[in-house]
């Protein structure tokens, strides 16, 4: 979903601006705006930020049990640091586990 928002103090005057809602994987999902309106504020202040980045290599096989314990140390580590943000290693958790996919999954309860 697509919209051109109107802008608070100017009647008319069309935002050079698109603004996209999306809603992904999901059968049964629904998302709807109400009322969106396009705001001049001030610029945010500059700030420093803090990033922590991690590259993780695991020795096969593996499994998620064990790289789980393996990031949790980094992720001590990293924190240590103070850090605003860590970014973690894309596809960790399955990596070097040699199941099918499906058989991969974590199992963590997810809310």
């Amino acid at each position: 979903m697509a919209e051109d928002l109107p802008h608070a103090s100017r009647a008319g005057w069309r935002p050079s601006v698109t603004v996209e809602l999306i809603l992904r994987w999901t059968a049964g999902g629904s998302v709807e705006w109400r009322n969106p309106l396009l705001e001049e504020v001030d610029p945010p202040r500059q700030r420093l930020v803090r990033v922590a980045t991690t590259h993780i290599q695991v020795k096969a096989p593996a499994s998620i049990e064990s790289n789980m314990r393996i990031m949790a140390s980094v992720l001590d580590k990293a924190g240590a640091e103070k850090p605003d943000i860590i970014c973690l290693s894309e596809n960790f958790a399955d990596r070097g586990v040699q199941l099918p996919l499906l058989d991969g999954r974590s199992r963590s309860p997810v809310p």
